[in-house]
């Protein structure tokens, strides 16, 4: 019955959280034998693959849970970084699309397939997705990260600046970003952007 499933859903959700992806997928498996095509044991159980390194599986499961459920973003954005690392990259695009198509504010759809459009080549959409995910959501660390990195590629030091401290802002024990703030302090030459003693307290952190 479908309480049953449920059940065994949130079960192995919970063994999936704590770590125990073995211990997990037998009641993913479980819960879909009483309710097949239960998309959210489906989403997890792909999880659960994905943490054991089986990333076909978890691509199968992802496909599987938006065969149930078209509209899961969650599924989508899973299923691009699948993608992604199996070098599928067009096809991993075409599902962060998707993502954002189901839910325009997710920031981490923006930042992933900005950071594939880098890879692609396509850097005039790739600065989009990247300054949208932090449009959408202003704490998120990782976003402000990579979207200061790539300007800091493109010698936009002031900017990159300005989204590595927004990155500490939102996490203060962010190793990468107090390095590479302290870094562009200390090695920018421009007088509004160098602050050598600033670098060397972040370096110390």
């Amino acid at each position: 019955c479908p309480g049953s499933a449920l059940s065994h859903h949130n079960l192995g959700h919970a063994l999936s959280l704590a770590g125990r992806q073995a211990d997990a997928i037998p009641h993913f498996d479980e819960a879909l034998r009483l309710q097949p095509g239960y998309p959210q044991a489906l989403y997890n159980r792909g999880n659960a693959f994905g943490v054991q390194g089986d990333v076909d599986k978890a691509a199968a499961d992802y496909r599987e849970a938006l065969r149930s459920k078209p509209d899961y973003e969650q599924a989508y954005y899973s299923l691009g970084n699948a993608l992604a690392l199996q070098g599928k990259l067009d096809e991993a695009r075409t599902n962060f699309l998707a993502a954002l198509r189901s839910k325009p504010d997710y920031a981490e759809a923006h930042t992933r397939l900005g950071n594939l459009l880098l890879l692609q080549g396509a850097r005039a959409e790739a600065m989009r997705h990247l300054h949208e995910a932090v449009r959408w959501r202003p704490d998120y660390e990782e976003g402000h990260y990579y979207l200061a990195g790539e300007l800091a590629r493109q010698k936009e030091f002031t900017g990159a600046v300005t989204h590595l401290r927004a990155a500490l802002r939102a996490k203060p024990d962010y190793p990468a970003a107090l390095n590479d703030l302290a870094w562009i302090l200390a090695a920018e030459q421009a007088p509004e952007v160098r602050d050598v003693p600033e670098a060397m307290r972040l370096a110390r952190q």
